[in-house]
């Protein structure tokens, strides 16, 4: 064993199968549970998701709750560092309730690198994962938190098709 992997569960069905297989492969695995903090993307939707979902986790076989994930791709947005912030606190706190003990909270997105530390980091997030952000790309560059020259290589090609007037 080389590395310390971890996966994320946001549903029963999720958590079942990553269970199921752990087990059935003598292993455990460090879980999170995946929360939409607002991407709209994956993740249970509030605090009391994520303590019935870290309930189920910390009965499973196979798994050993972690913490907590979020991701956000996207423009920058500090309205949403804001929610992430409120969502981690409410949810932290309902789990403190139950004796549920959190040692991870991880929030991902390029574009939020440079937000998440310090000052502007969302409660109680122990982890930032940058994505993209040691290559960039064009979307990164169209968001204007990277130039072109930040971009670790570029690709020249010709088109060759276009199907339709707007692609």
């Amino acid at each position: 064993k080389r590395a310390t992997i971890a996966v994320t569960v946001d549903s029963e069905e999720t958590l079942h199968g990553i269970s199921n297989a752990a087990s059935e492969a003598g292993l455990l695995l460090n879980t999170l549970v995946e929360c939409d903090t607002g991407a709209e993307r994956a993740g249970v939707q509030n605090s009391e998701e994520v303590v019935a979902l870290a309930r189920k986790v910390k009965s499973s076989k196979g798994v050993k709750l972690k913490g907590l994930l979020t991701f956000r791709g996207g423009a920058p947005n500090l309205e949403y560092v804001k929610k992430t912030s409120v969502y981690f606190e409410e949810s932290l706190k309902a789990l403190s309730k139950e004796g549920i003990e959190i040692e991870t909270i991880s929030a991902g997105g390029t574009v939020y690198a440079p937000l998440a530390w310090p000052g502007v980091k969302p409660y109680g997030v122990t982890e930032c994962r940058p994505g993209v952000y040691a290559y960039y790309d064009r979307v990164k560059v169209g968001f204007g938190v990277a130039t072109q020259n930040d971009c670790a290589m570029k690709v020249i090609t010709s088109v060759v098709s276009r199907p339709h007037s707007t692609r």
